[in-house]
């Protein structure tokens, strides 16, 4: 029934935009990690508020999955709130490296990203009959977050030399 599909696609409308906040939050907490790893005393205190909205974001994310039928969707929202655990723990300790950082912040962002595809797939948004509907999901919701998630990674690294280049001045 094509009012069941529209419902359903509806229903995970919230869901992906959930995680796709998350993502966002996440590159946010990445390149003030850089900054504060960097000796940029002002962005340890931003990354400590960044951390609670990430927080916030991973949980509510949690939440509005709670539709989902795909069991993987589960399981891998459940390793991606594992790894921001271990993140946060983990970029406490003073000794914490920036390649460390990175490559943590890095690999759960691609966990998120993982869960974000499945759950367009999980709420038929990736197979949307309609051409126009269907091309407006496929960028905004597939496509683009990898790209937009390449450039982050442009960006934490440039707020690290920035950063670096303060404190040699």
């Amino acid at each position: 029934d094509t009012r069941q599909v529209a419902q359903r696609e509806s229903d995970g409308i919230p869901a992906v935009r959930g995680a796709l906040k998350a993502l966002q939050a996440l590159e946010r907490h990445r390149g003030l990690s850089t900054m504060a790893i960097e000796g940029n005393a002002g962005a340890q205190a931003e990354r400590s508020a960044m951390q609670a909205d990430v927080t916030r974001s991973m949980d509510a994310l949690t939440a509005l999955t709670s539709l989902a039928q795909n069991p993987a969707v589960k399981t891998e929202l459940t390793k991606a709130q594992d790894g921001w655990r271990r993140l946060r723990e983990k970029s406490a300790a003073p000794e914490w490296k920036l390649a460390d950082s990175m490559a943590h912040h890095n690999d759960l962002i691609e966990q998120v990203l993982v869960v974000s595809d499945l759950l367009t797939d999980d709420f038929g948004l990736s197979l949307d009959p309609e051409v126009d509907t269907y091309q407006l999901i496929q960028y905004s919701m597939v496509l683009l977050p990898p790209y937009i998630e390449e450039l982050g990674k442009v960006r934490a690294v440039g707020a690290g030399a920035l950063t670096r280049g303060k404190r040699t001045d």
